[in-house]
């Protein structure tokens, strides 16, 4: 009778967890740096956007729209939030607990953002 191989489940979990969080960190870290750069243009000139103001993605009226702020505050400064806090979800010890506070947060935090891209994606497609 062949024996079954061995098969560490734990070992399988963490680096599935480690998989998550590097791509996941990595993700945070950009979207850190794109609000920084949106957070700069939207208080220095909207003239300094990397993107084309012509076309169907026009950077210069998103950021410039009525939508470009939800209660007073810009969205580049939302974003910074969401991607600091976002981050901080990131770190080893939030992936390594076994909280599920701690987990559910994190998955409230990836809706939220997807929920807030798609929003983002029907102003500019549809609504600027």
């Amino acid at each position: 009778m062949a024996a079954e191989p061995a098969t560490d489940e734990g070992a399988s979990t963490t680096r599935t967890a480690t998989r998550f969080g590097v791509v996941n960190t990595t993700l945070a870290i950009v979207g850190i740096g794109v609000s920084i750069y949106l957070t700069w243009a939207h208080y220095t000139s909207a003239k300094n956007l990397a993107c084309s103001d012509k076309g169907t993605i026009n950077c210069l009226k998103a950021t410039t729209s009525s939508y470009s702020k939800q209660f007073g505050i810009p969205l580049a400064v939302l974003g910074l939030g969401f991607f600091v806090v976002t981050l901080a979800f990131q770190n080893p010890w939030a992936w390594r607990s076994t909280s599920r506070l701690i987990r559910r947060a994190r998955m409230a935090m990836a809706a939220g953002g997807a929920v807030m891209v798609l929003w983002l994606l029907w102003v500019e497609l549809f609504k600027l």
